[in-house]
């Protein structure tokens, strides 16, 4: 049975408020996570030269902070109270909000990041209304970069990280 989006909105709000320090995942945590940020941050320098842009579900500020250090304006809208604290303490224009619903003017970006909200919105139509509502603020020309992860990657994560069974089954090995 899949959760409902409300239970999985509540699961976020717990583990990234309560468990998970996201200001880290791209940072220090991992060998992965500044290879991500680096990559990133190169894609969003190359295809966004500059201008104003709206990092939607931006976390706790890490790309919006790298961003604004170079000269472009951001703001970033995210529903996890704690991410915002966090962003605004960095110095990022920061508000609660949702991807699917976007408190900004049609029009009013450069560019719009999407590098979370997709992962966590578990109905094709909420991940449609949430790229349709960057589409919305980006004006015409602008650009949203946007990630998105395999429904297979959980699959891939749980068979692949297990030994090898020996004999393998149906192998006729005994």
């Amino acid at each position: 049975m899949t959760p409902s989006q409300s239970d999985i909105d509540a699961r976020i709000q717990t583990y990234y408020g309560d468990v998970f320090d996201e200001s880290v995942r791209l940072t220090t945590r991992s060998a992965q996570g500044p290879l991500e940020f680096r990559r990133t941050q190169e894609l969003i320098r190359e295809h966004v030269p500059t201008g104003r842009v709206l990092d939607i579900g931006g976390g706790s500020g890490v790309h919006a902070a790298a961003l604004q250090s170079v000269g472009y304006v951001v703001e970033l809208v995210e529903p996890v109270p704690r991410h915002v604290e966090s962003a605004l303490e960095a110095g990022v224009s920061a508000r609660i909000g949702d991807a699917r619903e976007l408190p900004y003017a049609d029009a009013s970006f450069d560019a719009a990041l999407m590098l979370g909200p997709l992962y966590h919105l578990a109905s094709l139509e909420d991940r449609l209304t949430a790229i349709r509502e960057a589409a919305r603020v980006v004006r015409s020309g602008g650009m949203v970069l946007a990630a998105g992860l395999s429904r297979y990657v959980a699959f891939g994560a749980a068979s692949l990280a297990r030994d090898v069974p020996s004999p393998i089954p149906g192998s006729g090995a005994l």
